[in-house]
């Protein structure tokens, strides 16, 4: 079985992926010319990466190809969290041949930043003395319940019930003693 790897100004490598993952990486790298330094992967026209670079080094890649299919090599620049910054194809004029390829490259950038930026949010607001805390409405230390209905599954009458601990810190909540029924002993 082969696959065809296209890089470069419109070369095609011929590569037989029934080999480890180690192997399949060095040659490429090798016949392509690209540095060790730099993660390669293959994406396909619709954008969708093999992620040969998690890939366990021993594993073999014969079952994660079909035959004869042609991928693009790509350039993957990855967090410090080992998540997909930006994916980068190695191929000249590639925005012509794969149209379709270029708009789901520059989704997955936008979502790969969007991402960034809300685990950025989620860490500033998630320091010891930030602003954001949950209050409880109950001046107990018991945790609070709460019923949430499963939008899927409500029809089926799927109730979930939430635990939501109260703030410590938080003052107990008034409440007045209008619509509550007097009970006699």
């Amino acid at each position: 079985m082969f696959i065809n790897v296209e890089h470069g100004d419109g070369k095609t490598l011929l590569v037989n992926p029934d080999c480890n993952a180690v192997i399949l990486q060095d040659y490429v790298r090798r016949s392509c010319g690209i540095k060790s330094t730099v993660t390669i992967d293959f994406s396909d026209e619709n954008a969708v990466l093999t992620e040969l670079f998690s890939k366990p080094p021993q594993e073999n890649m014969f079952d994660f190809f079909m035959p004869r299919s042609t991928f693009v090599l790509v350039q993957i620049d990855r967090g410090a969290d080992g998540s997909i910054l930006k994916v980068t194809p190695l191929l000249t004029d590639w925005e012509k041949k794969y149209p379709f390829l270029e708009r789901k490259l520059r989704q997955r950038d936008k979502k790969a930043k969007q991402n960034l930026a809300a685990e950025k949010d989620v860490k500033e607001k998630g320091r010891p003395g930030s602003k954001m805390s949950v209050k409880s409405d109950s001046p107990t230390s018991t945790p609070s319940k709460v019923n949430v209905k499963n939008g899927k599954n409500s029809a089926k009458g799927d109730n979930r019930t939430l635990s939501i601990a109260p703030d410590e810190t938080a003052p107990p909540k008034k409440t007045s003693s209008k619509g509550r029924k007097k009970h006699a002993h």
